[in-house]
């Protein structure tokens, strides 16, 4: 019930197609893409995956992306639909946060945080432009339609995982193709040098 989760939306863009300063609000020096962050919410209870703040995104962007499928990908226009959205779901108590560099927002405090990733080489909103991401003592990166099951999936190695966030490897070609499983693995990384 008291399960605290911060979530963030952002935008990834290919390191080659983008300037460098960018980048402002930090990260691993080793990614292959810029990231854009556009929201950082916070709410106090039912941040966990099944039945809470996990399973209510990853039904929202998959009906997100099929209300929206022929809309131009704009990830403000998300980032607004999310957050009026998010904030209407429940009567939880919900903060809306101010983007700062990724070392601050991570210091909120939070037992879950999840990452909605908009991947800018897309024209569309469309079932390969949106991954959502869980960072809890591990990390498990999926599309939002596969996301509920990945994790049922996995929920044993999640909570029996003593090495901080773990990557889980579940055997997804395109996570690991599309470059969503090493970014999750530098941004682990990072996580546990600035000691969260």
């Amino acid at each position: 019930m008291g399960t605290r989760s911060i979530t963030f939306i952002r935008k990834r863009i290919p390191k080659r197609e983008c300037s460098v300063t960018k980048r402002s609000l930090g990260g691993p020096d080793e990614s292959q893409y810029i990231y854009e962050y556009f929201v950082c919410v916070y709410q106090q209870c039912d941040g966990y995956v099944e039945g809470g703040v996990g399973e209510w995104l990853a039904e929202f962007l998959s009906k997100f992306i099929r209300d929206f499928s022929s809309v131009h990908l704009d990830t403000g226009f998300f980032a607004a639909k999310f957050v009026k959205d998010f904030m209407e779901k429940d009567d939880q108590h919900k903060l809306l946060c101010p983007i700062a560099p990724l070392q601050e927002m991570f210091r909120h405090d939070h037992q879950l945080a999840y990452i909605i990733t908009v991947d800018s080489t897309r024209k569309f909103f469309d079932d390969k432009s949106i991954m959502l991401s869980m960072y809890s003592n591990c990390i498990l990166t999926a599309r939002p339609e596969k996301f509920m099951k990945k994790y049922k999936q996995c929920e044993n190695q999640i909570e029996e995982s003593e090495i901080q966030y773990e990557v889980i490897d579940y055997g997804d070609e395109e996570v690991e193709k599309e470059g969503y499983l090493s970014e999750d693995q530098l941004l682990g990384k990072f996580l546990l040098k600035c000691n969260y």
